[in-house]
């Protein structure tokens, strides 16, 4: 908070957007203080419980414990839905007036104007030009999607990280403009069906396996490069499994281990409990991850946190004593030395 207060305003830039989470991490300071309890336990009674939403979890963003309240709510994808579902009916949910009619008009009004005047920022939502969609958007793609003039409500979970609008562009753009009926048009049809069925499909992984995996075993990877976010790598193969030991070179990160199978299937492992500022996982979190050597000399592990919107994606490359950590797109990440 004190971050937060201490930013200076720039006159040219009052009236101005200027998205960021300080705001909303202010927000949810201040509301504790005027509720006198957590925003955990006033939001389990006042909207959590009424909607039947049981499953949450919620990250502290400060040593004082405050919630945080600019981001780090977990629930699940149907619960996402109960949220957008409670603003689409103003409010009421099962005959319940849970949220004030008044505070959703409001807060789903285009106030601000973001991109030429097409976008517009509420209190805490995008918003549509005539207010004829307006969303939660969440980091890497996690979307609550209402169109109210249609009653349709859209969620939407991804690992975007990117930060590409694809998906919210998706929704906006090829949905309002198809509204309108239209002749039927088998060719379109069939290139949608052929999409859905290729995405649908499991990428096929490489069955190659490398000699190099004797040479590899419980051996250490260090990497040079300081602006990573690595500072090392260990390996160790045992039949199908490739147990890669990954040591964050901030000191405030624990290292942690991912077991990727080698068989073209993920391999799914329980999460060691996290809970800090950034992650809090639960007692069902899994990790799911593969691997695949590309050739003799290059492997490809991939692993993500099934309940987190981030993934682990590398190649190393091997040459005798070095290595090269490489990006899904072959850029360098970072230079090490095998020990």
């Amino acid at each position: 908070m004190k971050f937060v207060l201490n930013r200076s305003l720039e006159p040219d830039q009052v009236n101005n957007f200027n998205y960021n989470s300080g705001g909303s991490e202010l927000l949810g300071v201040l509301g504790e203080a005027a509720l006198g309890s957590s925003l955990a336990d006033y939001a389990e009674q006042r909207l959590f419980k009424p909607l039947g939403i049981s499953n949450t979890r919620w990250i502290n963003s400060d040593q004082q414990g405050h919630l945080a309240g600019g981001r780090g709510l977990y629930i699940m994808p149907l619960d996402m839905l109960k949220l957008g579902e409670l603003y689409r009916q103003n409010g009421v949910w099962l005959g319940q007036q849970i949220v004030p009619a008044s505070w959703v008009q409001y807060a789903t009004a285009p106030m601000l104007s973001i991109a030429s005047g097409s976008h517009y920022y509420g209190a805490q939502w995008w918003v549509g030009k005539n207010r004829e969609w307006y969303t939660a958007s969440g980091y890497a793609g996690q979307i609550i999607a209402v169109f109210p003039q249609d009653d349709i409500t859209v969620v939407m979970t991804s690992r975007n990280q990117e930060q590409s609008d694809f998906g919210l562009s998706a929704l906006r753009e090829f949905y309002l403009k198809l509204k309108a009926p239209s002749e039927a048009n088998p060719v379109a049809f069939e290139m949608l069906q052929n999409k859905i069925t290729q995405l649908a499909t499991p990428t096929a992984t490489s069955k190659l396996r490398s000699p190099l995996e004797k040479t590899l075993h419980q051996r250490k990877i260090d990497l040079a490069n300081p602006e990573f976010w690595l500072s090392q790598l260990q390996l160790e193969f045992n039949n199908d499994i490739a147990t890669i030991t990954v040591s964050p070179r901030s000191p405030i990160n624990k290292p942690f281990i991912i077991q990727a199978s080698l068989n073209d299937a993920w391999r799914y492992t329980p999460v060691t409990p996290i809970d800090n500022r950034w992650q809090k996982s639960g007692p069902e979190s899994m990790r799911a991850a593969r691997a695949q050597w590309l050739d003799n000399d290059t492997l490809q592990f991939e692993a993500m946190d099934v309940d987190e919107s981030y993934r682990v994606n590398y190649k190393i490359k091997f040459n005798g004593k070095k290595a090269t950590l490489l990006n899904m797109n072959n850029s360098i990440a970072s230079q090490g030395i095998l020990r």
